[in-house]
């Protein structure tokens, strides 16, 4: 590896020497890199379009959409890999991975009739997705070749989709392989000093994972360190706009006695680390120490030209190729000779001390990203685990926490938890222009009553300190400071001196020339107190749940820990919602939804991020505040109020007063609502009520006779909207709320014929005198067969009898009755065998179940001997309505799942012929798509039998009522 800098002083070797040091070689695993060299989808609904031509990616589970991605590897032999994926859009379930054996599907030609089948088993998952936050998803080595072509296939079981940058995009698909590591050779002592006036050096960086030791050198060295430095635009004659430009008297203090070592904290160079810039600025400032340079980068040193950023356009390509080249191989000794676009992380030793330099700029090119197995991550894990029970230090540009204008940055999460885990020590930062300690930090991060994030002091834990201050401006701080937040300042430039100790490490904050802000202390390294806290919490108990139409109100007894509990977490449905500060038993989950049950759990969090057990669950429904429905009841001609006229609408009905006013209360939803009054023509009109909110609906009636009612389904009383009302003058049609009206009547007797595709139709003799607007409800029952189970209880089915069901009275959706099976493995079922065979015939009946650790058989289409022809079903797996086909044998789910503890409506069609018979299904009066053919093979055999049950045995608690036969749609 080629290691640029001569930093061994003639002391130091001598040193060395007499100790005995010899050169060593360290293992170096190196990454590998390969961008996708084919991506497409294919989708089930358009099963011969092909999408290879098309941006973004899509996965879907509804309907089945996959994403194909091909690598190319050549000659790697893998100890790791991590696939990272761009999503654009968001998505609570994320993705699977999958192998695939065949790779000679074209990226412009595949689809999904023609796909090749993707291996079942799943390699990795990526969990929720975010637009805009990378994935990395690690891989097992076994899924990948040595050589040649890689290709994987991305599936999800979410009903939401999810869009994936493509090949074609600025983010595109990568596989990153960490290659088996290889000997490389550690560095040599150098043979002399570097000429004076350089001030002296001090031993360059060995990369991790395994350095070699050295002895510490005869006296604790110092390190001076801050970010956000020089200023200064050649393409503006010097000043950056708004910058302070300070940096040549803070770099007055790097020539501190005893310095070996000087650390930028990245937007080393404004505005855009333009090389020639680097060069005019920052050289003649902090560049005079060079050789003692170990920098990171920032944000600004990637920027490139644009409306907003004053930099040099022919100087600012992508990957920061500025920072890179002014700085050589000391700005990423991973990448020997590197100019663009590289990795920015590595590591070192200094006396006692290990430090870490890492690139927050995760989405830069080369970066790879900084999330949970990136390959910086893995890097670091490797790099932390080879450095066990040592003082460390850490740094990077963007705090993780920070009070001052910039905020912290959650992106840096994961770096900030692996370095805990692992007892680093010590984090700088730069990025917000001010100066700012905070005390021992520990894993966890709180988020407090404002929504603000906060972190939680540990006795144990990590000290970040963010030093700005380099020279660029300094910011003010806002008014409220981080939790831990000890000493702030944002009024003097300087820089940060540390001692490095054996095990523990000395501060000062030096002000530049004038300056009389300082800081300073010592800290104790984490190693030498112990190993890390590893006992968890009590679980928090007595757990309240209360609940308005707005908010649910939580509130528990705290629990304890052996060192103090930090946070507690709170869960809704089994998922973390968010993590509270310690101090706190009470929480305001204000995003719930009127009507929705919600199950609330909490669990308690120490600083080191030891979890409780969760507490015991409670669930809770959300009350749904009611609205109104209000208005006035008038005759057309007067003008005059309408006492005692009738409000109706499927929720009930009320009386005008003597002011024609009337007033409803309703659950929010759309109503048809009709206006009857005795000799008056009725009037109706359609309004929506809002939850707490008032809708106003005014009637005028015209003078006259009319004629009015409520037609029903006999199987069940529920309404029937589309029945048809006709006499020799006319006809009318009923509603939603299945109400009919017929105004305009003179006086006379009228013989009303009420029909309904599917019903019997009945005929009525209705008398209108004097004007006056008499009722005539009609109940029609299917014109094949209904259940009877309020009149009869199972007396009209094979038998009057049923296999394990039982009448119930108290939970019915119509009518006084229904049927309950109740089973713990076992068959179940009532039979009823037609008056005659049908080739085309309708089954509806109203289904609810409550609980269920099988499939629940709903109800069966037979011939007339019994032979099952196909059946309806609940999948316990996945909850989705099924149909089998019992003639071919294939089974297929819905897209839609059937709830628990409500009423639905189950209809299905079919119409027997041969391979061209027909299947439709509805649920709840909608189609669903997927379970419908128009070309699926019945058999020939007509239906004469049905059956509501399964002959399978199942557990479940389940109901079943309003069960109707028709060679018409039912509906209802």
């Amino acid at each position: 590896m080629k290691l640029p800098r001569t930093l061994l002083p003639v002391a130091l070797v001598l040193a060395l020497v007499a100790v005995g040091w010899q050169p060593s070689r360290v293992a170096v695993a190196s990454s590998v890199i390969a961008t996708a060299v084919a991506d497409t989808s294919i989708n089930s609904a358009s099963p011969s379009i092909n999408y290879g031509a098309t941006s973004p990616l899509h996965v879907d589970g509804s309907p089945v959409v996959a994403t194909y991605l091909r690598f190319n590897i050549a000659n790697v032999s893998a100890a790791g890999a991590v696939l990272s994926i761009y999503p654009t859009s968001n998505q609570s379930l994320g993705f699977d991975v999958h192998s695939l054996a065949d790779d000679t599907w074209v990226e412009k030609g595949l689809t999904w009739n023609n796909h090749p089948t993707w291996d079942p088993t799943v390699l990795a998952s990526s969990g929720p997705a975010s637009a805009g936050l990378l994935l990395n998803i690690s891989l097992p080595t076994a899924s990948l070749p040595g050589n040649g072509n890689v290709d994987f296939v991305l599936t999800t079981n979410s009903q939401t989709a999810l869009a994936l940058a493509s090949r074609e995009s600025t983010n595109p698909p990568q596989l990153v392989i960490t290659a088996s590591p290889t000997p490389s050779p550690s560095p040599t002592p150098p043979q002399s000093p570097s000429p004076s006036p350089t001030p002296v050096p001090f031993p360059s960086p060995s990369p991790s994972p395994v350095p070699s030791p050295s002895p510490s050198p005869p006296h604790d060295p110092v390190v001076l360190t801050a970010g956000d430095i020089a200023c200064g635009l050649i393409n503006t004659g010097g000043m950056s706009p708004g910058g302070a430009c300070k940096q040549a008297a803070t770099a007055a203090l790097l020539g501190t006695a005893g310095v070996v070592a000087v650390l930028p904290l990245g937007d080393n160079q404004y505005e855009c680390g333009e090389l020639s810039n680097f060069q005019s600025f920052y050289e003649p400032s902090w560049g005079q120490y060079k050789n003692l340079t170990y920098p990171v980068i920032g944000n600004h040193e990637y920027l490139t030209a644009g409306a907003t950023t004053p930099c040099l356009s022919s100087q600012t390509q992508p990957g920061a190729p500025g920072y890179f080249t002014y700085f050589g191989s000391a700005a990423s000794p991973l990448d020997p000779d590197c100019s663009a676009s590289c990795r920015g992380y590595y590591s070192f030793d200094i006396g006692a001390w290990h430090l870490i330099a890492l690139n927050a700029e995760c989405s830069a090119p080369g970066v790879g990203g900084c999330g949970p197995g990136s390959p910086q991550e893995v890097w670091l894990k490797t790099d932390l685990a080879a450095h066990a029970n040592r003082c460390v230090l850490a740094y990077w540009h963007q705090p993780r926490f920070s009070s001052g204008q910039e905020g912290g940055t959650t992106g840096m999460q994961t770096f900030w938890s692996d370095l805990y885990d692992a007892q680093a020590d010590l984090v700088l930062n730069g990025h917000d222009h001010d100066y700012e300690r905070f005390t021992q930090l520990g894993k966890v991060v709180t988020t407090d009553g404002s929504g603000a994030e906060q972190p939680v002091v540990d006795p144990n834990g990590i000290r970040e300190i963010v030093v700005g201050t380099g020279g660029r401006n300094l910011s003010r701080f806002p008014a409220d400071f981080k939790t831990g937040s000890q000493v702030h300042d944002s009024g003097t430039f300087g820089v940060l001196k540390l001692t490095l100790h054996e095990s523990s490490y000395d501060w000062t904050f030096l002000p530049a020339a004038n300056g009389t802000f300082t800081d300073s202390g010592s800290t104790n390294c984490r190693f030498s107190q112990g190993p890390t806290d590893t006992s968890p919490p009590t679980s928090p108990a007595g757990l309240q749940v209360t609940t308005a139409p707005t908010k649910a109100d939580l509130s528990w007894t705290s629990a304890t820990d052996n060192v103090g509990v930090a946070g507690y977490r709170i869960l809704r449905n089994s998922t973390p919602l968010v993590t509270i500060p310690g101090a706190n038993q009470v929480f305001t989950d204000p995003a719930v939804v009127a009507g929705q049950n919600y199950t609330y759990a909490v669990a308690a969090v120490d600083a080191a991020g030891n979890v409780s057990p969760i507490s015991a669950s409670v669930t809770v429904t959300v009350p749904v505040a009611p609205g109104s429905l209000v208005g006035v009841v008038t005759d057309s001609s007067s003008g005059l109020p309408i006492g005692g006229a009738l409000l109706g609408d499927s929720a009930g009905s009320v009386i005008s007063d003597s002011s024609g006013h009337y007033s409803q209360s309703l659950a929010p939803s759309s109503y048809v609502v009709s206006a009857i009054a005795t000799g008056f023509a009725p009037a109706s009109a359609t309004v929506t009520v809002t939850s707490g909110g008032t809708v106003t609906q005014n009637f005028a009636l015209l003078p006259g006779g009319c004629m009015t009612g409520r037609v029903i389904d006999a199987s069940g009383s529920a309404p029937l909207s589309g029945a048809t009302e006709s006499w020799l003058g006319g006809s009318a049609t009923t509603n939603a709320a299945g109400i009919y009206s017929l105004a305009g009547l003179s006086d006379g007797t009228y013989n009303l014929v009420v029909s309904m595709p599917g019903f019997t139709p009945q005929t009525r003799a209705v008398a209108v005198t004097g004007g006056n607007c008499p009722t005539a409800d009609f109940t029609l029952s299917p014109d094949i067969f209904s259940d009877t189970f309020e009149t009869g209880g199972f007396s009209a089915w094979n038998g009057a009898s049923a296999t394990n069901m039982s009448v119930e009275a108290t939970t019915a959706h119509t009518g006084s009755a229904g049927v309950e099976a109740n089973v713990n493995n076992l068959a179940y079922g009532a039979i009823k065998t037609l008056s005659s065979t049908y080739s085309t015939v309708y089954l509806r009946a109203y289904f609810r179940f409550h609980s269920k650790s099988t499939n629940v058989g709903i109800y069966r289409l037979r011939t007339a001997s019994g032979i099952d022809i196909l059946h309806l079903y609940v999948d316990n797996a996945t909850g989705r309505l099924g149909l089998r086909n019992d003639i071919t044998g294939v089974t297929t789910l819905s897209a839609t799942v059937v709830s628990a503890d409500t009423w639905h409506s189950i209809e299905t069609k079919v119409v027997i012929s041969s391979t061209s018979s027909v299947v439709q299904v509805w649920l709840d009066q909608t189609d669903q798509a997927s379970l419908d053919s128009n070309a699926t093979n019945l058999g020939t055999t007509n239906v004469g039998q049905v059956m509501i049950g399964d002959t399978n045995a199942r557990t479940l608690d389940a109901f079943w009522d309003d069960v109707a036969v028709a060679d018409a749609r039912v509906g209802g």
